[in-house]
C-alpha cells in the first residue's frame, strides 16, 4: 500500500492554510508557508535524484526551519532522511558518513559551522542551504535564491510502505554505531498506535524538545501536524531549563526524557501549578520514577502524565501507562511501562529463548507492525536481534529483543527492570545497577543519581561508586541509609557529589562519560 508521511500535513494545509504549523525563535510559519517551503525542498530533491528510486538525504541542522522543513521536504519527496546531531564530535561524524553514504545534504548555518576538512571527502556532491547564503570551501552549495526560484512540488509523493522513511543511528556506546532502517509503514503504524490514547486538537501547542537525531522528534513533528496543531521548537539556550519557554508559549503537549524534571528540581524552578497550560505530558527514553512523575504532576496539575517505552528499532514508542498517585508501581519506585499499543504484542523472553510466564523476569521483546526491518548492512546482527519465534498465543512471528530486562505483572502490565548490560557481578553476586540507584534516590531524596561498578580488575567489578546531586546528607549518612536497605556488596564504597550529571544528547544520564571521569581521576 502506498503512502507518504507528509500526507496528513498536506490535508491540514488544505483545511486551514493560515493555521500556525511551526514556531522557531518566536517566528511563526503557517501551514501554507511551511508547506511551500517543504514543497520547494521536495522539488529540489526530486530534480537532484533524477531516476534514482531510493535517495538518502542527510540533515545536518538543528533547531531551525531548515532542520524541520528539510525533514518534511525529504519525506514529501518520497525520499529517506538521515538526521545528524551537530554536537557530535568530528571523528564520529566522519564514521557515520562513511557508514551511510548520502545522495544529498541539507544544512543550516549551525550545520555548516561543524563541517570540517576531514568530513568533506565523505559529503555528497548535492548540498542545499535553504535559507541565507552559506559558503564552504570546496563545496558547491545550492542556496536560498535557487530554492526560491523553484516551483513547489504540489502534493507529497506516494511511495511503498517498505521504503525507508529515515535511518537513525544507535548510540554506539557498546560498539560501532549502527543505522536502524525505519520504514514509512513502521511510522504509519506508530502514528495509528499513539492516537488511540489521545485526543489532540488543532489548538494544541506541541513542544519540540528533542534533537532531530533522537526519534522522539518523529513523534513531536508528525503527531503535531497530523492533528493540525503547531510545533514550538525549544531554543537551545532554554533546553536545560525550559520552564520559561513552556509558560510564555502556553505549551499544551510536552514531550521529553524524565531527566528534565530532575534538572528543574535542582535549579529550584519547579513549584505547584507552574505549568497550568499543559494537557498531556509524554515521558520516554529512560525510566520514569514515581518521584519524578509525582513532582511533574504537581507542577502541571491539569496534565495527564504518561510513561511510554520504546526503542529506535520499535519505531519511537510502543507501550503506554498513565500515572496516577498510589497506582501500581514496580516495587523499585518506578512507573510501569504498561501495556503495548493496540497493534503490538509484548512478551518476556528467558535466557534459554523460551517465553516467560507472568511474574518471571527476562528480556523484553516485541512483535508487530512497528518492528523495523533491522540494521543497514548488518545481516548477522539483524538476525540475532530480530529472531523468528513461535509464541504460545500469538503464533509464529518476528520479534525484536530489546536488551532491556522486564517482567509482566499479575495485572498484565509490563515493568522495566533495567538494561541487560547493566547487570554486573560483585563478589560473585549479581547486581542490577538500576536496583541500587532506586534505593539511592530514596535515601538521598535526589532523583538524579547514578551508580557504576568501580574499579574493574581483571574484568571483575570490585565494588560500586555512587554519583549524587542535590543531597544534603553526609557520605556516612548516605552509606548508613543504603546499608539499612541493601546487602553490603550492593552498598557503594564511595559517594561522589556533582552539581549535575552529564547527560547524553538524548537527555539520558551519560554513564560512558562518568566512566571517563573515573578513568581521569585514576
Amino acid at each position: 500500500m502506498e503512502h507518504n508521511l507528509a500526507l496528513e500535513f498536506y490535508q491540514k494545509l488544505q483545511e486551514d492554510p493560515r493555521r500556525t504549523a511551526l514556531v522557531v525563535d518566536g517566528t511563526p510559519y503557517d501551514y501554507e508557508q511551511l508547506g511551500s517551503f517543504a514543497g520547494k525542498v521536495a522539488a529540489w530533491l526530486r530534480a537532484a535524484a533524477g531516476p534514482k528510486n531510493e535517495f538518502r538525504v542527510g540533515i545536518l541542522a538543528a533547531r531551525s526551519l531548515e532542520a524541520v522543513g528539510g525533514i518534511l521536504g525529504t519525506v514529501w519527496a518520497g525520499h529517506t532522511y538521515v538526521p545528524f546531531n551537530i554536537k557530535t564530535p568530528e571523528d564520529r561524524l566522519v564514521t557515520l558518513l562513511k557508514r551511510v553514504p548520502l545522495d544529498a545534504l541539507i544544512i543550516d548555518k549551525n550545520g555548516a559551522a561543524c563541517i570540517t576538512k576531514a568530513m568533506r571527502d565523505f559529503l555528497p556532491k548535492k548540498v542545499l542551504a535553504p535559507c541565507g547564503s552559506i559558503e564552504i570551501e570546496e563545496l558547491s552549495i545550492s542556496k536560498a535564491s535557487e530554492l526560491n526560484a523553484m516551483e513547489p512540488l504540489r502534493e507529497p509523493v506516494r511511495v511503498s510502505g517498505e521504503i525507508p522513511a529515515y535511518l537513525l543511528f544507535t548510540s554506539g556506546t557498546t560498539g560501532p554505531p549502527k543505522a536502524v532502517i525505519v520504514t514509512v509503514a513502521n511510522v504509519a503504524a506508530y502514528l495509528r498506535g499513539i492516537r488511540t490514547f489521545y485526543q489532540f486538537t488543532p489548538e494544541d501547542r506541541f513542544s519540540q524538545f528533542s534533537e532531530i537525531s533522537f526519534d522522539f522528534s518523529v513523534h513531536e513533528m508528525f503527531v503535531a501536524w497530523g492533528a493540525g496543531a503547531s510545533l514550538w521548537i525549544v531554543p537551545e539556550a532554554q533546553r536545560v531549563a525550559p520552564s520559561q519557554f513552556i509558560r510564555e508559549n502556553e505549551i499544551t503537549v510536552w514531550s521529553s526524557v524524565p531527566s528534565v524534571v530532575s534538572v528543574l528540581q535542582q535549579l529550584r524552578i519547579l513549584r505547584d501549578a507552574i505549568f497550568p497550560s499543559i494537557r498531556f505530558t509524554l515521558f520516554s527514553g529512560d525510566a520514569l520514577s514515581t518521584l519524578t512523575a509525582q513532582t511533574w504532576q504537581m507542577a502541571a496539575p491539569q496534565s495527564k502524565v504518561d510513561n511510554h517505552f520504546g526503542a529506535t528499532e520499535l519505531t519511537v514508542m510502543c507501550t503506554f501507562e498513565r500515572y496516577s498517585p498510589g497506582a501500581d508501581a514496580d516495587g523499585r519506585g518506578f512507573v510501569p511501562i504498561g501495556i503495548p499499543y493496540p497493534e503490538m504484542q509484548a512478551a518476556v523472553v528467558l535466557s534459554d529463548g523460551s517465553f516467560a510466564s507472568p511474574g518471571e523476569e527476562g528480556e523484553l521483546a516485541f512483535s508487530g507492525p512497528q518492528i523495523t526491518p533491522g540494521y543497514l548492512d548488518e545481516p548477522e546482527l539483524t538476525a540475532r536481534r530480530y529472531p523468528v519465534k513461535k509464541h504460545p498465543v500469538y503464533g509464529v512471528g518476528r520479534w525484536y529483543l530489546t536488551g532491556d530486562r522486564g517482567v509482566e505483572g499479575a495485572n498484565g502490565k509490563l515493568h522495566h527492570l533495567g538494561r541487560v548490560d547493566n547487570q554486573v557481578k560483585i563478589r560473585g553476586y549479581r547486581v542490577e545497577l538500576e536496583d541500587v540507584e532506586s534505593h539511592l534516590r530514596e535515601v538521598t531524596g535526589s532523583d538524579l543519581v547514578s551508580v557504576l561498578p568501580w574499579p574493574i580488575q581483571d574484568g571483575i567489578a570490585v565494588g560500586l561508586i555512587a554519583f549524587v546531586t542535590n543531597c544534603s546528607l553526609t557520605d556516612s549518612a548516605v552509606k548508613a541509609g543504603m546499608t539499612r536497605r541493601l546487602p553490603a556488596y550492593m552498598v557503594p564504597k564511595r559517594i561522589l557529589r556533582m552539581d549535575t550529571l552529564p547527560l547524553s544528547a538524548n537527555g539520558k544520564v551519560d554513564r560512558k562519560r562518568l566512566r571517563e571521569l573515573l578513568d581521569e581521576q585514576a
